[in-house]
């Protein structure tokens, strides 16, 4: 009798603080930060293949054209270029054709751009950008956090001071994102019009293939939930 007692003293305090702490007076909030990031890494996927004509360009002489051409661009090759692919394709009887695939890690857009200009002369079979982002992606997204629950506080002190209150402690946070992604993709390029002008006899220097990329948008959200006080 007296342990069922203490139970149901214990149940009507846990009934009541239950009740006190819903009976909080409060504001849900949602908070916003949103940066612009420049990309500075960069991959390049590179694909050399052996050329199928008369007096066939081998897939080592494309290649040791290629090490040449990026070190003349100041690339460091040794620790920026390495292999991911290598293969033989067979296109018809008793004929096949080399193929090789590189993968260039590059840490800015000078090099990126030092690369492409040192690269288009000699014809290899394709040079993509594959992969864009920024080099201090987790301390922009520390900052963002920050940003944003102080966004956040300030939105719900906006809504208290409106009804003639102020906000007390924040009770409740929701930090929601699970991922924060950067996509760096959308690029432009005058390269379709500047290769265009080299072809047709334009001056090299004038014809410069440059790349441009548009800053990317980082963002992040957090739920809050902030006491709601009455003014002193």
């Amino acid at each position: 009798m007296k342990r069922l007692f203490l139970f149901v003293i214990m149940l009507s305090m846990a009934v009541v603080s239950y009740a006190q702490e819903g009976d909080v007076a409060a504001v849900n909030v949602n908070g916003y930060a949103e940066v612009e990031l420049a990309p500075d890494l960069f991959t390049v996927s590179i694909t050399i293949t052996e050329r199928d004509s008369k007096g066939r360009v081998s897939v080592d002489e494309q290649q040791r054209a290629m090490i040449k051409a990026l070190k003349g661009a100041g690339i460091d090759t040794d620790n920026a270029l390495k292999i991911s692919d290598n293969s033989v394709d067979y296109y018809r009887r008793g004929t096949s054709l080399s193929t090789i695939c590189y993968e260039l890690k590059l840490s800015s857009a000078k090099e990126l751009n030092a690369a492409f200009r040192a690269l288009e002369p000699l014809g290899l079979s394709s040079v993509n950008i594959t992969k864009a982002t920024y080099s201090r992606l987790d301390e922009a997204v520390v900052e963002l956090r920050r940003q944003a629950i102080i966004d956040a506080r300030a939105k719900a002190s906006q809504l208290a001071t409106a009804i003639g209150q102020g906000i007390g402690s924040c009770l409740y946070i929701n930090d929601y994102n699970t991922s924060t992604h950067y996509n760096a993709a959308v690029m432009k390029s005058n390269r379709g019009r500047v290769y265009e002008e080299a072809a047709a006899g334009t001056d090299a220097a004038e014809a410069e293939p440059d790349l441009e990329f548009r800053s990317s948008k980082l963002t992040y959200n957090v739920q809050a939930r902030f006491e709601l006080l009455p003014l002193m």
